[in-house]
Protein backbone atom coordinates (compact mmCIF):
# COMPACT_ATOMS: atom_id res chain seq x y z
CA UNK A 1 0.00 0.00 0.00
CA UNK A 2 1.22 3.75 -0.98
CA UNK A 3 1.23 5.60 2.25
CA UNK A 4 1.25 9.81 2.34
CA UNK A 5 4.71 9.83 3.31
CA UNK A 6 5.80 7.76 0.59
CA UNK A 7 3.79 9.37 -1.87
CA UNK A 8 4.40 12.81 -1.21
CA UNK A 9 8.39 12.19 -0.80
CA UNK A 10 8.23 10.41 -4.07
CA UNK A 11 6.55 13.74 -6.07
CA UNK A 12 9.20 15.84 -3.86
CA UNK A 13 12.23 14.04 -5.71
CA UNK A 14 10.75 14.38 -8.65
CA UNK A 15 10.81 12.16 -11.85
CA UNK A 16 11.11 11.88 -15.46
CA UNK A 17 7.69 12.61 -17.39
CA UNK A 18 7.05 13.76 -20.95
CA UNK A 19 4.83 16.99 -21.80
CA UNK A 20 2.82 15.92 -24.79
CA UNK A 21 2.52 18.63 -27.65
CA UNK A 22 0.58 18.35 -30.77
CA UNK A 23 1.52 16.09 -33.46
CA UNK A 24 2.56 13.54 -31.20
CA UNK A 25 5.55 15.05 -30.00
CA UNK A 26 7.25 14.70 -26.37
CA UNK A 27 9.11 16.86 -24.31
CA UNK A 28 11.33 14.56 -21.73
CA UNK A 29 10.87 16.83 -18.22
CA UNK A 30 11.65 16.16 -14.80
CA UNK A 31 8.63 17.13 -12.91
CA UNK A 32 8.83 17.37 -9.24
CA UNK A 33 6.20 19.08 -6.23
CA UNK A 34 7.91 21.45 -4.25
CA UNK A 35 6.00 20.66 -0.78
CA UNK A 36 7.09 24.10 1.13
CA UNK A 37 5.71 25.60 -1.31
CA UNK A 38 2.98 23.74 -2.67
CA UNK A 39 4.33 24.08 -6.35
CA UNK A 40 4.87 22.09 -9.28
CA UNK A 41 7.35 22.48 -11.06
CA UNK A 42 9.60 21.15 -14.09
CA UNK A 43 12.86 21.49 -15.03
CA UNK A 44 14.97 20.24 -18.42
CA UNK A 45 13.86 23.05 -20.99
CA UNK A 46 16.88 25.03 -22.32
CA UNK A 47 14.40 27.27 -24.22
CA UNK A 48 15.78 31.07 -23.83
CA UNK A 49 13.84 32.69 -26.74
CA UNK A 50 10.29 33.26 -24.91
CA UNK A 51 10.18 32.93 -21.78
CA UNK A 52 8.13 29.89 -20.53
CA UNK A 53 5.94 28.82 -17.38
CA UNK A 54 7.95 26.24 -15.48
CA UNK A 55 5.70 25.95 -12.43
CA UNK A 56 2.26 26.28 -11.53
CA UNK A 57 0.59 26.66 -7.85
CA UNK A 58 -1.41 23.69 -6.49
CA UNK A 59 -4.02 26.28 -6.03
CA UNK A 60 -4.17 26.61 -9.39
CA UNK A 61 -4.81 23.15 -10.25
CA UNK A 62 -8.76 22.32 -11.26
CA UNK A 63 -8.37 19.48 -11.91
CA UNK A 64 -6.20 16.16 -12.80
CA UNK A 65 -7.36 14.17 -15.21
CA UNK A 66 -6.86 10.55 -16.24
CA UNK A 67 -5.88 10.33 -19.67
CA UNK A 68 -8.56 7.52 -20.30
CA UNK A 69 -10.89 10.63 -20.19
CA UNK A 70 -9.57 12.80 -21.79
CA UNK A 71 -10.23 13.25 -25.25
CA UNK A 72 -7.89 15.55 -26.76
CA UNK A 73 -6.05 14.08 -30.08
CA UNK A 74 -2.83 14.89 -29.01
CA UNK A 75 -2.79 11.84 -26.74
CA UNK A 76 -3.81 9.47 -29.38
CA UNK A 77 -0.74 8.21 -30.45
CA UNK A 78 0.12 7.19 -26.74
CA UNK A 79 -1.01 4.50 -24.08
CA UNK A 80 -3.88 6.85 -22.43
CA UNK A 81 -3.28 4.29 -19.66
CA UNK A 82 0.04 6.15 -18.58
CA UNK A 83 -1.11 9.74 -19.42
CA UNK A 84 -2.84 12.23 -17.56
CA UNK A 85 -4.10 16.18 -17.64
CA UNK A 86 -3.59 18.80 -15.06
CA UNK A 87 -6.02 21.68 -15.79
CA UNK A 88 -5.14 24.93 -14.54
CA UNK A 89 -6.83 28.59 -13.71
CA UNK A 90 -9.72 29.75 -15.15
CA UNK A 91 -9.41 29.62 -18.31
CA UNK A 92 -8.70 25.83 -18.43
CA UNK A 93 -5.11 25.62 -19.51
CA UNK A 94 -4.49 21.82 -20.00
CA UNK A 95 -1.31 20.60 -19.82
CA UNK A 96 -0.75 16.85 -20.76
CA UNK A 97 1.89 14.60 -19.91
CA UNK A 98 2.61 10.89 -20.32
CA UNK A 99 4.40 8.76 -17.46
CA UNK A 100 7.06 5.73 -18.44
CA UNK A 101 4.71 3.63 -16.52
CA UNK A 102 1.37 3.05 -15.46
CA UNK A 103 2.56 2.93 -11.47
CA UNK A 104 4.34 6.18 -12.24
CA UNK A 105 1.16 7.38 -13.63
CA UNK A 106 -0.66 6.54 -10.53
CA UNK A 107 1.38 7.93 -8.23
CA UNK A 108 1.48 11.30 -10.11
CA UNK A 109 -2.33 10.97 -10.02
CA UNK A 110 -2.76 9.92 -6.82
CA UNK A 111 -0.05 12.72 -5.21
CA UNK A 112 -1.77 15.66 -6.93
CA UNK A 113 -5.24 14.86 -6.07
CA UNK A 114 -4.06 14.50 -2.46
CA UNK A 115 -1.58 17.65 -2.28
CA UNK A 116 -4.89 19.69 -3.76
CA UNK A 117 -7.08 18.49 -1.19
CA UNK A 118 -4.40 19.08 1.57
CA UNK A 119 -4.06 22.82 -0.06
CA UNK A 120 -7.85 23.41 -0.10
CA UNK A 121 -8.28 21.99 3.63
CA UNK A 122 -5.34 24.64 4.51
CA UNK A 123 -7.26 27.52 2.52
CA UNK A 124 -10.13 26.77 4.50
CA UNK A 125 -8.75 26.72 7.95
CA UNK A 126 -7.57 29.92 6.96
CA UNK A 127 -10.69 31.53 6.11
CA UNK A 128 -12.45 30.07 8.41
CA UNK A 129 -10.20 31.69 11.44
CA UNK A 130 -10.90 34.96 9.47
CA UNK A 131 -14.38 35.12 8.99
CA UNK A 132 -16.05 32.54 11.38
CA UNK A 133 -19.04 32.69 9.23
CA UNK A 134 -17.69 31.15 5.75
CA UNK A 135 -20.06 29.57 3.10
CA UNK A 136 -20.53 25.60 3.85
CA UNK A 137 -20.05 24.94 1.02
CA UNK A 138 -16.11 24.99 1.13
CA UNK A 139 -16.38 22.71 4.02
CA UNK A 140 -18.26 20.06 2.36
CA UNK A 141 -15.46 19.60 -0.22
CA UNK A 142 -13.40 18.77 3.12
CA UNK A 143 -15.54 15.35 3.26
CA UNK A 144 -13.75 13.85 0.27
CA UNK A 145 -10.24 14.73 1.80
CA UNK A 146 -10.96 13.17 4.98
CA UNK A 147 -11.49 9.90 3.67
CA UNK A 148 -8.55 9.65 1.21
CA UNK A 149 -6.77 11.03 4.05
CA UNK A 150 -8.18 8.57 6.35
CA UNK A 151 -7.72 5.70 3.66
CA UNK A 152 -3.68 7.04 3.10
CA UNK A 153 -2.87 6.93 6.38
CA UNK A 154 -4.14 3.49 7.06
CA UNK A 155 -0.80 1.66 6.35
CA UNK A 156 -1.76 -1.38 7.22
CA UNK A 157 -5.35 -1.32 5.37
CA UNK A 158 -6.97 -2.78 8.92
CA UNK A 159 -9.70 0.12 8.53
CA UNK A 160 -8.59 1.91 11.51
CA UNK A 161 -6.30 4.34 12.81
CA UNK A 162 -4.41 4.27 16.34
CA UNK A 163 -3.88 7.16 17.98
CA UNK A 164 -0.27 7.93 16.92
CA UNK A 165 -1.34 7.67 12.91
CA UNK A 166 -3.51 10.06 13.91
CA UNK A 167 -0.82 12.39 15.36
CA UNK A 168 1.55 11.45 12.25
CA UNK A 169 -1.70 12.36 9.98
CA UNK A 170 -1.85 15.87 11.79
CA UNK A 171 1.74 16.37 11.57
CA UNK A 172 1.56 15.92 7.87
CA UNK A 173 -0.96 18.87 7.78
CA UNK A 174 0.81 21.16 9.22
CA UNK A 175 -1.31 21.17 12.17
CA UNK A 176 0.66 21.47 15.24
CA UNK A 177 -1.69 21.02 18.03
CA UNK A 178 -1.56 19.74 21.71
CA UNK A 179 -0.86 16.06 22.13
CA UNK A 180 -3.18 15.77 25.27
CA UNK A 181 -6.34 17.91 23.65
CA UNK A 182 -6.19 15.13 20.53
CA UNK A 183 -6.04 12.62 23.06
CA UNK A 184 -9.15 13.94 24.62
CA UNK A 185 -10.77 13.99 21.59
CA UNK A 186 -9.98 11.38 20.00
CA UNK A 187 -10.68 8.89 23.08
CA UNK A 188 -14.41 10.64 22.49
CA UNK A 189 -14.50 10.07 18.99
CA UNK A 190 -13.59 6.27 19.95
CA UNK A 191 -17.09 4.81 20.55
CA UNK A 192 -16.67 1.53 19.29
CA UNK A 193 -14.04 0.86 21.47
CA UNK A 194 -13.56 -2.73 22.54
CA UNK A 195 -11.53 -3.59 26.21
CA UNK A 196 -8.87 -5.23 26.12
CA UNK A 197 -8.04 -3.98 22.23
CA UNK A 198 -5.80 -1.47 21.20
CA UNK A 199 -7.85 1.93 20.64
CA UNK A 200 -8.15 3.01 17.53
CA UNK A 201 -10.95 5.13 15.27
CA UNK A 202 -12.84 3.19 12.41
CA UNK A 203 -14.23 5.78 9.06
CA UNK A 204 -17.01 6.72 10.82
CA UNK A 205 -15.10 7.61 14.54
CA UNK A 206 -12.65 9.75 12.47
CA UNK A 207 -15.07 11.96 10.65
CA UNK A 208 -16.68 12.33 14.31
CA UNK A 209 -13.01 13.00 15.08
CA UNK A 210 -12.50 15.69 12.61
CA UNK A 211 -16.09 17.56 13.49
CA UNK A 212 -14.89 17.66 17.00
CA UNK A 213 -11.65 19.23 16.20
CA UNK A 214 -13.45 21.78 13.94
CA UNK A 215 -16.37 22.19 15.75
CA UNK A 216 -16.41 26.29 17.33
CA UNK A 217 -19.28 26.28 19.60
CA UNK A 218 -18.09 29.49 21.31
CA UNK A 219 -18.79 31.08 17.82
CA UNK A 220 -22.57 30.28 18.31
CA UNK A 221 -22.38 31.95 21.74
CA UNK A 222 -20.91 35.26 19.94
CA UNK A 223 -23.76 35.10 17.42
CA UNK A 224 -26.32 34.64 19.62
CA UNK A 225 -24.76 37.43 22.07
CA UNK A 226 -24.88 40.05 19.26
CA UNK A 227 -28.18 39.09 17.06
CA UNK A 228 -30.78 40.71 19.58
CA UNK A 229 -32.83 37.83 19.80
CA UNK A 230 -33.56 37.85 15.72
CA UNK A 231 -31.51 35.11 14.61
CA UNK A 232 -29.81 36.70 12.10
CA UNK A 233 -27.11 39.96 11.98
CA UNK A 234 -28.11 43.19 10.40
CA UNK A 235 -25.16 45.56 9.43
CA UNK A 236 -25.62 47.26 12.42
CA UNK A 237 -24.87 43.71 14.67
CA UNK A 238 -22.12 43.19 12.38
CA UNK A 239 -20.46 46.53 13.12
CA UNK A 240 -20.86 46.72 16.93
CA UNK A 241 -19.51 42.76 16.92
CA UNK A 242 -15.85 44.14 14.61
CA UNK A 243 -15.76 46.83 17.47
CA UNK A 244 -16.05 44.97 20.50
CA UNK A 245 -14.71 42.06 19.30
CA UNK A 246 -12.14 42.90 16.76
CA UNK A 247 -11.65 46.09 17.61
CA UNK A 248 -12.67 47.38 14.23
CA UNK A 249 -14.42 50.63 13.18
CA UNK A 250 -16.00 49.43 9.71
CA UNK A 251 -18.75 51.51 8.44
CA UNK A 252 -22.38 50.70 6.67
CA UNK A 253 -21.43 50.22 3.39
CA UNK A 254 -18.52 48.17 4.08
CA UNK A 255 -20.35 45.78 6.77
CA UNK A 256 -22.96 45.15 3.71
CA UNK A 257 -20.51 44.17 1.77
CA UNK A 258 -19.33 41.58 4.17
CA UNK A 259 -22.74 40.08 4.44
CA UNK A 260 -23.19 40.06 0.54
CA UNK A 261 -20.11 38.29 0.61
CA UNK A 262 -20.11 36.04 2.81
CA UNK A 263 -24.40 34.70 3.47
CA UNK A 264 -24.85 32.22 1.37
CA UNK A 265 -28.72 32.59 1.47
CA UNK A 266 -29.59 34.82 -1.63
CA UNK A 267 -33.06 36.04 0.00
CA UNK A 268 -30.68 36.92 3.25
CA UNK A 269 -28.47 38.30 0.88
CA UNK A 270 -30.59 41.02 -0.78
CA UNK A 271 -32.41 42.01 2.89
CA UNK A 272 -28.47 42.37 4.16
CA UNK A 273 -29.04 39.79 6.60
CA UNK A 274 -26.34 37.72 7.87
CA UNK A 275 -27.49 33.90 9.31
CA UNK A 276 -25.42 31.46 11.47
CA UNK A 277 -23.93 28.56 10.14
CA UNK A 278 -23.65 25.68 12.13
CA UNK A 279 -20.19 24.64 12.32
CA UNK A 280 -20.69 21.46 14.87
CA UNK A 281 -23.66 19.79 13.24
CA UNK A 282 -21.59 18.27 10.18
CA UNK A 283 -23.20 18.74 6.81
CA UNK A 284 -26.88 18.05 7.40
CA UNK A 285 -29.21 21.28 7.87
CA UNK A 286 -30.46 21.06 11.65
CA UNK A 287 -27.64 18.69 12.33
CA UNK A 288 -27.51 14.47 12.80
CA UNK A 289 -30.99 12.71 11.73
CA UNK A 290 -32.64 11.09 15.13
CA UNK A 291 -34.31 8.19 15.91
CA UNK A 292 -37.40 9.88 16.54
CA UNK A 293 -37.54 12.13 13.31
CA UNK A 294 -37.32 8.36 11.33
CA UNK A 295 -39.88 6.53 13.57
CA UNK A 296 -42.51 9.53 12.47
CA UNK A 297 -41.57 8.88 8.91
CA UNK A 298 -42.30 5.11 9.56
CA UNK A 299 -45.47 5.63 11.09
CA UNK A 300 -46.80 7.70 7.98
CA UNK A 301 -45.54 4.58 5.52
CA UNK A 302 -48.66 3.84 3.41
CA UNK A 303 -48.96 -0.45 3.01
CA UNK A 304 -49.37 -2.18 0.37
CA UNK A 305 -47.30 -0.44 -1.77
CA UNK A 306 -44.85 -2.35 -4.43
CA UNK A 307 -41.43 -2.51 -3.58
CA UNK A 308 -38.36 -1.43 -5.31
CA UNK A 309 -36.00 -3.75 -6.98
CA UNK A 310 -34.93 -4.97 -2.86
CA UNK A 311 -37.89 -6.14 -2.41
CA UNK A 312 -38.37 -4.85 1.06
CA UNK A 313 -42.12 -3.33 1.54
CA UNK A 314 -43.15 -0.49 4.24
CA UNK A 315 -44.29 -3.38 6.01
CA UNK A 316 -40.79 -4.79 6.72
CA UNK A 317 -40.22 -1.07 8.08
CA UNK A 318 -42.89 -0.21 9.68
CA UNK A 319 -43.17 -4.00 11.59
CA UNK A 320 -39.26 -4.18 11.88
CA UNK A 321 -39.74 -2.72 15.55
CA UNK A 322 -36.92 -0.28 17.30
CA UNK A 323 -34.04 -2.83 15.59
CA UNK A 324 -35.18 -1.08 12.63
CA UNK A 325 -34.92 2.51 13.34
CA UNK A 326 -31.76 2.01 15.21
CA UNK A 327 -29.99 0.67 11.95
CA UNK A 328 -31.56 3.72 9.64
CA UNK A 329 -30.41 5.86 11.78
CA UNK A 330 -26.43 4.98 11.77
CA UNK A 331 -27.25 4.35 7.85
CA UNK A 332 -28.93 7.75 6.77
CA UNK A 333 -26.14 9.33 9.03
CA UNK A 334 -22.94 7.88 7.66
CA UNK A 335 -24.72 8.53 3.73
CA UNK A 336 -24.23 12.20 4.78
CA UNK A 337 -20.71 11.80 6.40
CA UNK A 338 -18.81 9.67 3.60
CA UNK A 339 -21.66 11.43 0.73
CA UNK A 340 -22.35 8.30 -1.00
CA UNK A 341 -25.54 6.37 -1.60
CA UNK A 342 -25.81 3.06 -2.03
CA UNK A 343 -25.67 1.68 -5.63
CA UNK A 344 -28.67 -0.24 -5.34
CA UNK A 345 -31.11 3.12 -4.47
CA UNK A 346 -29.21 4.38 -7.94
CA UNK A 347 -31.67 1.78 -9.46
CA UNK A 348 -35.57 1.77 -10.43
CA UNK A 349 -38.01 -1.02 -11.82
CA UNK A 350 -40.07 1.13 -14.67
CA UNK A 351 -43.46 -0.89 -15.13
CA UNK A 352 -45.64 1.21 -18.23
CA UNK A 353 -49.53 1.30 -17.19
CA UNK A 354 -51.67 1.16 -19.77
CA UNK A 355 -53.58 4.41 -20.03
CA UNK A 356 -57.07 3.00 -21.48
CA UNK A 357 -59.69 4.37 -23.75
CA UNK A 358 -58.67 3.46 -27.20
CA UNK A 359 -55.42 4.43 -27.20
CA UNK A 360 -53.26 1.97 -29.50
CA UNK A 361 -51.52 -0.62 -27.31
CA UNK A 362 -48.54 -1.09 -29.45
CA UNK A 363 -47.34 2.50 -29.06
CA UNK A 364 -45.00 3.84 -25.98
CA UNK A 365 -46.85 7.29 -25.91
CA UNK A 366 -50.07 4.76 -24.58
CA UNK A 367 -48.54 3.90 -21.16
CA UNK A 368 -47.49 5.70 -18.16
CA UNK A 369 -44.30 4.73 -16.69
CA UNK A 370 -44.31 4.26 -12.87
CA UNK A 371 -41.14 4.10 -10.94
CA UNK A 372 -40.56 1.38 -8.53
CA UNK A 373 -37.81 2.69 -5.77
CA UNK A 374 -36.05 0.91 -2.82
CA UNK A 375 -38.66 1.80 0.40
CA UNK A 376 -35.84 2.52 2.17
CA UNK A 377 -34.76 5.27 -0.18
CA UNK A 378 -38.36 6.80 0.33
CA UNK A 379 -37.56 7.00 4.16
CA UNK A 380 -34.56 8.81 3.22
CA UNK A 381 -35.82 11.32 1.00
CA UNK A 382 -38.94 12.12 2.90
CA UNK A 383 -36.97 12.96 6.11
CA UNK A 384 -34.24 14.77 3.70
CA UNK A 385 -37.13 17.17 2.18
CA UNK A 386 -38.47 17.62 5.61
CA UNK A 387 -35.06 18.64 6.80
CA UNK A 388 -34.56 21.05 4.07
CA UNK A 389 -37.49 22.11 4.20
CA UNK A 390 -38.03 22.78 8.03
CA UNK A 391 -34.33 23.68 8.42
CA UNK A 392 -33.30 25.64 5.27
CA UNK A 393 -36.43 26.70 3.29
CA UNK A 394 -37.97 28.45 6.41
CA UNK A 395 -35.49 30.92 6.45
CA UNK A 396 -36.41 32.77 3.39
CA UNK A 397 -39.88 33.32 1.25
CA UNK A 398 -39.91 30.09 -0.41
CA UNK A 399 -41.86 28.84 -2.15
CA UNK A 400 -44.28 31.82 -3.49
CA UNK A 401 -47.00 32.58 -1.62
CA UNK A 402 -49.42 31.67 -4.56
CA UNK A 403 -47.60 28.24 -5.33
CA UNK A 404 -51.04 26.18 -4.36
CA UNK A 405 -49.04 22.82 -6.11
CA UNK A 406 -46.80 20.64 -3.16
CA UNK A 407 -47.35 22.80 -0.56
CA UNK A 408 -49.49 21.90 2.62
CA UNK A 409 -53.32 22.39 2.38
CA UNK A 410 -53.64 23.52 -1.01
CA UNK A 411 -53.61 21.75 -4.51
CA UNK A 412 -56.16 21.59 -7.01
CA UNK A 413 -59.52 22.56 -4.88
CA UNK A 414 -57.66 25.70 -3.56
CA UNK A 415 -56.24 26.62 -6.47
CA UNK A 416 -59.53 26.60 -8.77
CA UNK A 417 -61.42 28.33 -5.49
CA UNK A 418 -58.81 31.25 -6.28
CA UNK A 419 -59.40 30.95 -9.93
CA UNK A 420 -63.48 31.05 -9.54
CA UNK A 421 -63.25 33.69 -7.56
CA UNK A 422 -60.96 36.12 -9.32
CA UNK A 423 -63.33 35.66 -12.24
CA UNK A 424 -66.31 36.67 -10.02
CA UNK A 425 -64.63 39.59 -8.69
CA UNK A 426 -64.03 41.18 -12.03
CA UNK A 427 -66.92 40.04 -13.73
CA UNK A 428 -69.04 41.72 -11.09
CA UNK A 429 -66.95 45.03 -12.06
CA UNK A 430 -68.25 44.90 -15.80
CA UNK A 431 -64.40 44.04 -16.43
CA UNK A 432 -62.90 41.93 -19.19
CA UNK A 433 -61.05 38.82 -17.72
CA UNK A 434 -58.31 36.92 -19.72
CA UNK A 435 -57.23 33.83 -18.46
CA UNK A 436 -54.18 32.27 -19.61
CA UNK A 437 -53.89 27.97 -19.19
CA UNK A 438 -49.91 26.35 -19.86
CA UNK A 439 -49.92 22.55 -20.20
CA UNK A 440 -46.29 21.65 -20.54
CA UNK A 441 -45.63 17.89 -22.23
CA UNK A 442 -43.94 15.67 -20.35
CA UNK A 443 -42.82 18.10 -18.15
CA UNK A 444 -41.28 16.04 -15.38
CA UNK A 445 -39.23 14.16 -18.21
CA UNK A 446 -37.64 18.22 -19.57
CA UNK A 447 -36.97 19.39 -16.67
CA UNK A 448 -33.54 21.21 -16.32
CA UNK A 449 -32.02 19.22 -13.44
CA UNK A 450 -28.32 21.18 -13.35
CA UNK A 451 -30.96 24.22 -13.45
CA UNK A 452 -32.90 23.45 -10.33
CA UNK A 453 -29.74 22.03 -8.72
CA UNK A 454 -28.21 25.66 -9.28
CA UNK A 455 -31.60 27.00 -7.23
CA UNK A 456 -30.98 24.57 -4.61
CA UNK A 457 -27.73 26.15 -3.86
CA UNK A 458 -28.89 29.70 -3.95
CA UNK A 459 -31.16 28.67 -1.00
CA UNK A 460 -28.20 27.26 0.73
CA UNK A 461 -29.02 23.84 -0.12
CA UNK A 462 -25.57 22.61 -0.64
CA UNK A 463 -25.78 18.74 0.03
CA UNK A 464 -24.68 16.81 -3.55
CA UNK A 465 -27.06 15.23 -5.97
CA UNK A 466 -27.66 12.10 -4.31
CA UNK A 467 -28.74 10.27 -7.80
CA UNK A 468 -26.95 11.63 -11.19
CA UNK A 469 -29.06 11.10 -14.08
CA UNK A 470 -26.13 9.84 -15.46
CA UNK A 471 -26.32 6.94 -13.06
CA UNK A 472 -29.80 5.67 -13.08
CA UNK A 473 -30.34 2.50 -14.41
CA UNK A 474 -33.80 1.33 -14.86
CA UNK A 475 -34.86 -1.84 -15.79
CA UNK A 476 -38.49 -1.64 -18.30
CA UNK A 477 -40.48 -4.43 -17.14
CA UNK A 478 -42.89 -5.70 -20.13
CA UNK A 479 -45.18 -8.44 -20.83
CA UNK A 480 -42.70 -10.47 -22.91
CA UNK A 481 -39.18 -8.35 -22.44
CA UNK A 482 -37.06 -7.23 -19.07
CA UNK A 483 -33.69 -5.01 -20.42
CA UNK A 484 -31.95 -2.48 -18.54
CA UNK A 485 -31.22 0.86 -19.80
CA UNK A 486 -29.79 4.24 -18.92
CA UNK A 487 -31.69 7.67 -18.67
Amino acid sequence: MVTVDKLLRHLAEGSMLHKVKSGGILYPRRFYLDTDKMVLKYTGSEKRVRRKNTSWPISKIREVREGEKDYSKRLDPFDRGRCFAVIFGANHNVLHLCADSYEERDMWLKGLNFAMHMEQYMDQKEQTDRYPYINLLKSLALLTWIREAFNMADKNNDGSLDFEEVMKLLKQLNADMDRKYVKVLFDKADIHRTKGEKPSLDGEEFVKFYHLLTERPELEDIFIRYDGGKGYWDHEDLQKFASTEQKLDINEEYAKELIAAYEPQKQLQLEDKLSPIEHNKGSIPGGDITADEIITVILGLKLRKAPGEDRVTNEHIKYGGADVSKFLVKLFNTIFAIENVPSAWKRGLIVPLYKGGNKPKTSCASYRPVALLSSVFKVFEKILHNRISNVVLSKVSFPNSQQQGFQPLLGCTTASFILLETIFHYLELGSNVYVSFLDTSQAFDTVWRHGLLVKLHDLTVTLRPLVPSSLIKVPCITRSTTGWGTI
